[in-house]
C-alpha cells in the first residue's frame, strides 16, 4: 500500500496585535531616532552673533584741525594746572586747533622758540614763590641771563598762573612767565590770568579762557563752540 501521505504543515497567520505591536515599535524607533537628532543639533554652539556696524567717528567739531597746532604747557604739583589743560585742550579742539597738552618737562626748553601756533602756559607757584617740580627746568633755562632777548620772537603765548593769596608771593611763577616770554621776544596773544586758590580758581581760570578765545577765534564761535566741547568731554 501506498504510505500515508505527510501531514501539510500549518503556519498559524499573525495576529492583528502582533501587526500592531511591530508598527507601534517601528513609529517610536524612528520618533526615537528623530528626538535624538533634534537634541544633538541642539547642543551645537550657536553662531556667533552678529556684529552691528560702529558708529562714524564724529570729528571733533565742525572746524576739526582748521586753525592749526596749539600748544598747552602745564606746571602743576597738585594736578589743577594739568587738569586745567585738559579742559583747555578739549576746548581747543573743539574750536578747530590740533591741540596738545604737555607737561613742561615733556618739552626741551631749547625747542620752545620753534613751536607753532598758539602755545599756552598754565603755572602753579609752589611753596614761597618758587616752580613746581616739572617746571625747575624750563625755570632754569628761561631765567639764564645769557638769553639774546629776540630768541623766542617767532612764539606766540598766553599764560594763566594759579596762587593763592594766602601766600606773600601771590601767583610769582605766572608773573615771571608772562614778563619772561615777554622779555625774550615773544609775542603775548591775550592779558595774563591769575586764578587764586583760596577764592575760587574754577571761576578764575574760566573768565581767562573766555578771554583768551576772544582773543584767538573772536566771539562769533563761543556759544557752538561751548555747546559742542560740553557734548564731546567724555564722563569722568
Amino acid at each position: 500500500s501506498n504510505p500515508a501521505a505527510a501531514p501539510a504543515l500549518h503556519m498559524p497567520n499573525p495576529s492583528p496585535a502582533l501587526d500592531l505591536s511591530s508598527g507601534l515599535a517601528t513609529i517610536v524607533v524612528l520618533l526615537a531616532s528623530w528626538l535624538l537628532l533634534r537634541w544633538k543639533r541642539g547642543r551645537r554652539a550657536p553662531p556667533p552673533p552678529r556684529e552691528e556696524p560702529s558708529a562714524p567717528v564724529r570729528a571733533v567739531g565742525a572746524k576739526a584741525a582748521g586753525r592749526g597746532p596749539m600748544t598747552i604747557l602745564f606746571g602743576s604739583q597738585t594736578g589743577t594746572a594739568e587738569g586745567f589743560a585738559t579742559t583747555l585742550m578739549r576746548e581747543a579742539r573743539v574750536r578747530g586747533y590740533a591741540a596738545r597738552a604737555l607737561d613742561l618737562e615733556e618739552l626741551p626748553p631749547e625747542e620752545l622758540g620753534g613751536v607753532e601756533g598758539p602755545c599756552v602756559f598754565l603755572l602753579a607757584t609752589h611753596g614761597e614763590g618758587d616752580p613746581t617740580d616739572n617746571t625747575v627746568a624750563f625755570h632754569r633755562w628761561a631765567s639764564d641771563a645769557s638769553r639774546e632777548p629776540g630768541c623766542l620772537a617767532a612764539l606766540q603765548y598766553a599764560a594763566f598762573g594759579l596762587g593763592n593769596t594766602q601766600y606773600e608771593h601771590y601767583n610769582s611763577m605766572g608773573k615771571w612767565v608772562d614778563a619772561r616770554l615777554s622779555a625774550l621776544g615773544a609775542r603775548r596773544l591775550a592779558p595774563l590770568g591769575l586764578g587764586d586758590d583760596d577764592g575760587d580758581i574754577d571761576a578764575d581760570f574760566e573768565s581767562w579762557r573766555a578771554s583768551l578765545w576772544v582773543a584767538l577765534c573772536g566771539g562769533s564761535d563761543q556759544a557752538d563752540g561751548q555747546e559742542e566741547a560740553e557734548e564731546e568731554a567724555p564722563a569722568p
